[in-house]
C-alpha cells in the first residue's frame, strides 16, 4: 500500500484540477480508463490491483486528455454506407441521416459534426437547435436521403409552433429551404434532400418581430412630422378676396389658404402625423383628395368612410390618412371652421394600415417566400375588407366612444387584432402560399394575429400616451357674395352711390389689390372726359367717377381674365371658363356677332341690355375673355 504524504498531496491536487471538467467528461474519462488493459475498479476508482486512486488518476489524466475527451471537441458520429443496404447516422441529440437502398454509388462513410460556429441565420429566423454538417467520403448520392432534424420549441418562446429546415449553399452563400415536415408532436423536421452539406432546423425569430413590431407601432403614433407643407394655388389672392384664416397653435397638421383659378377661395390641410385623423368641416364646401393614387390607401379610406357616424349638424367629415392633404373649396360666404380630432373612424383607419405595415414587415424579413408588393397586398386587402366578418368586426367597433388615451387605446388594440386576422386570410390567398413552405408562411401570418396582441402589449404605456390628442382648428372668414348684375354692383345701381358701393366692395373683398386715377370719356359716345377711379380685385374692376366726393356715383363693372373673387357672382353664370357658344346658350335671348372695327365677337341680350359678353375669335370659338355692363367702344 502507497502512503501518500507530500506527493499524495500534490497529486490529489493535480486531481482537483482536473475536476474542472464537466460531469460528462470525466465519465468519459472512466469509459476510457475501463477500457484499457489491466485497469480494474477499486473503490469507486480505476487502478492496477491495489494501486492508489489519486496516483493512478495523476498518471493517466493526461492519456484521457489525449484520447479525445476535452470539451471543445464537438460531438459527431459515423456509418459504413453501401449499394444496396440501408444505413442510418445517428447523432447524439437525435438528428439522423436515413440512406435507404441504393442510394449511394459506392462503399462509403458518412460522417455527422456538430457545427460550433455555423454561418448567421437568415433575417428573421433563428436556429432551431444544433447545426450539423453531413458528409458523405468515398461514394456519391444518387437518391434523396432522408434528413431528420429535433426542432424543440424553446423554452418560453412565444413564436408559432412551426420549424423550417434548410441547407447551407456554399456557392451563393445563403441558407436554402427544404421541402420538409414539422411534427409538432415529436418537434422534428424531417425532408428529403439528394445532397448532403450544413444543416439546420429554424424558428421564426420571435424576438425582432416583435420588436419590429413595437417599433413600428411607436413611430406610428410619434410625434415626427409626416408632410410636406401644402401650396395653394394663388395664394398671395387670398387676401385679396378677403379670406382670413386663424388656427390653433402646433404642428399636427399644415395649412395654406388662397383661391382656385375660378377665384373660390380654397383650404389645404396636411395630416402631419404617420396615423390617420378626421377633419370635419361645414357641408356647404366640398373636399377633394391631392396627391398620387395609393391602392392600399385608398381602399382602407374608402372601407372606414363607409363606417362614418353621423357628425354635427350642419357638418360632414373626412378621413386623411398620415402624411396625405385634402383641398377644401369654400363658396361665397362660406364660413366656417375644420376641425381636426381623433375618432374612432380613423383608429379603425390605423389599425388596417397598421395591419399592412406589420405583415409587410414580417414577410419582408423572412427569407424564401415571396416579398410585398403594393399590387399583391392591395389585392389582399380588398379581400379582406370584401369579407363579411370583417366588414361585421368593424362595424361593432364603429360604435365604441374614444374619450381618453385608454379608450383609445383599447379601440386601436382590438382594432388592430382584427385588422391582421382579416388581413391574414387576404394575404394567403393574394400571394398564394403552397406547398411546406407555403404552411410555414401561413403559421407565421396567423401567429401574427396574437403577436400583434405582444407587440401592443409591450409599448402600451407608451402608445397610450400618444394615441389621444387633442383637437386642432382652423377657422376660414369668406366674405359675402358680391353680386355683379347688369345695373347694379353689390345691390347699388347704376349711378348710385360710389361712396357707398366702394365700402360693401372694401367690407366684402377687403382692400383692393390696386387703385387707378383716370380721366374718361368717349368721344364715339359723345360721353364727356369725367375723374374716374378704377378699384380692382383680381379679375374685377369697379369703376366710379368723382372719387372722393359726395357725387362719386357708380359708373360700372367690368371682369378679364384672371383670378376672380370668390364671392363676386356674374350674370347667368357665365364666367371666363365658359365658351363663347356656351354663353349665347345660357344667356337668355343672346345673339352674337363678329364686330370688326373692335375686334371683338360681342354677345348681347335684350333682357340684360346694358351688359356685354365678349369673345377674341371672329367666328364665336374660344372662350368668353371679357364681361362689361360699361362697353364703351371707343376709338
Amino acid at each position: 500500500m502507497v502512503r501518500a504524504g507530500r506527493s499524495g498531496g500534490a497529486a490529489i491536487g493535480h486531481v482537483a484540477a482536473v475536476s474542472r471538467f464537466s460531469h460528462r467528461h470525466v465519465a468519459c474519462r472512466r469509459r476510457r480508463l475501463a477500457d484499457r488493459p489491466g485497469v480494474v475498479r477499486v473503490g469507486g476508482s480505476y487502478g492496477r490491483g491495489m494501486l492508489a486512486r489519486p496516483l493512478v488518476l495523476l498518471l493517466l489524466a493526461p492519456l484521457a486528455l489525449v484520447a479525445g475527451c476535452s470539451s471543445h471537441k464537438p460531438a459527431s458520429a459515423a456509418v459504413d454506407v453501401a449499394p444496396g443496404k440501408s444505413a442510418a447516422l445517428v447523432m447524439p441529440g437525435g438528428a439522423r441521416v436515413d440512406v435507404p437502398l441504393s442510394a449511394v454509388s459506392a462503399s462509403g462513410r458518412l460522417t455527422g459534426t456538430v457545427v460550433s460556429s455555423p454561418p448567421p441565420a437568415p433575417d428573421g429566423l433563428a436556429f432551431d437547435g444544433q447545426v450539423f454538417d453531413f458528409r458523405l467520403d468515398g461514394a456519391t448520392l444518387t437518391a434523396p436521403v432522408k434528413v431528420s432534424l429535433p426542432a424543440a420549441v424553446p423554452d418560453g418562446d412565444q413564436g408559432p409552433d412551426v420549424a423550417v429546415l434548410a441547407y447551407y449553399d456554399p456557392t451563393s452563400n445563403s441558407w436554402q429551404a427544404a421541402e420538409a415536415q414539422y411534427d409538432p408532436g415529436a418537434h422534428t423536421v424531417v425532408g428529403q434532400s439528394p445532397h448532403l452539406s450544413v444543416w439546420a432546423a429554424f424558428r421564426v425569430d420571435t424576438g425582432k418581430i416583435l420588436e419590429g413590431a413595437g417599433d413600428l407601432l411607436k413611430g406610428f403614433f410619434g410625434a415626427a412630422e409626416k408632410a410636406r407643407q401644402p401650396n395653394c394655388p394663388h395664394q398671395d389672392q387670398a387676401t385679396v378676396h378677403g379670406v382670413t384664416v386663424a388656427s390653433d397653435s402646433g404642428n399636427l397638421v399644415k395649412w395654406c389658404a388662397g383661391v382656385d383659378d375660378q377665384g373660390a377661395p380654397v383650404l389645404q390641410v396636411a395630416d402631419n402625423r404617420q396615423y390617420s385623423v378626421e377633419i370635419d368641416y361645414p357641408d356647404g364646401w366640398t373636399v377633394r383628395r391631392l396627391g398620387d393614387a395609393d391602392p392600399m390607401v385608398d381602399q382602407a379610406v374608402n372601407f372606414v368612410s363607409s363606417l362614418l357616424t353621423t357628425t354635427p349638424s350642419g357638418t360632414r367629415a373626412v378621413i386623411v390618412p398620415g402624411g396625405h392633404t385634402v383641398q377644401f373649396t369654400l363658396p361665397p360666404g362660406g364660413s366656417g371652421q375644420a376641425e381636426t380630432r381623433p375618432s374612432t373612424p380613423a383608429y379603425l383607419m390605423d389599425a388596417l394600415m397598421y395591419g399592412l405595415d406589420t405583415l409587410t414587415m414580417t414577410f419582408t424579413k423572412l427569407p424564401w417566400g415571396p416579398k410585398p408588393s403594393v399590387s399583391t397586398s392591395a389585392k389582399a386587402l380588398k379581400l379582406a375588407l370584401d369579407a363579411k366578418d370583417c366588414f361585421s368586426s368593424f362595424e361593432g367597433l364603429i360604435r365604441n366612444e374614444v374619450a381618453d388615451g385608454h379608450s383609445a387605446g383599447v379601440l386601436f388594440r382590438d382594432a388592430a387584432k382584427y385588422a391582421v386576422g382579416c388581413l391574414e386570410k387576404g394575404w394567403e390567398i393574394a400571394y398564394g402560399y403552397k406547398g411546406i413552405l407555403g404552411t410555414f408562411l401561413i403559421k407565421v401570418a396567423l401567429w401574427l394575429v396574437d403577436g400583434i396582441r405582444l407587440a401592443i402589449n409591450g409599448v402600451q404605456a407608451a402608445v397610450d400616451n400618444l394615441i389621444y390628442w387633442r383637437s386642432y382648428r382652423i377657422k376660414v372668414t369668406v366674405p359675402a357674395s358680391i353680386a355683379l348684375a347688369d345695373a347694379s354692383v353689390a345691390g347699388i345701381a347704376t349711378g348710385g352711390s360710389g361712396q357707398e358701393v366702394e365700402r360693401r366692395l372694401r367690407d366684402a373683398l377687403g382692400a383692393p389689390a390696386r387703385t387707378e386715377d383716370a380721366k374718361e370719356g368717349c368721344s364715339l359716345g359723345g360721353q364727356p372726359a369725367v375723374p374716374r377711379r378704377h378699384f380692382v380685385w383680381g379679375a374685377l374692376d369697379v369703376v366710379v367717377d368723382n372719387p372722393g366726393t359726395s357725387k362719386s356715383t357708380l359708373v360700372g363693372w367690368t371682369v378679364r381674365s384672371g383670378a376672380l373673387p370668390a364671392n363676386v357672382t356674374l350674370p347667368y353664370d357665365v364666367t371666363m371658363s365658359t365658351s363663347v357658344k356656351q354663353a349665347l346658350t345660357k344667356i337668355p335671348g343672346a345673339k352674337g356677332e363678329w364686330q370688326d372695327p373692335f375686334q371683338v365677337y360681342l354677345v348681347q341680350t335684350p333682357k340684360a341690355p346694358n351688359t356685354s359678353w365678349m369673345g377674341p375669335a371672329e367666328n364665336g370659338s374660344g372662350n368668353v375673355d371679357e364681361i362689361t355692363n360699361m362697353w364703351e367702344p371707343c376709338d
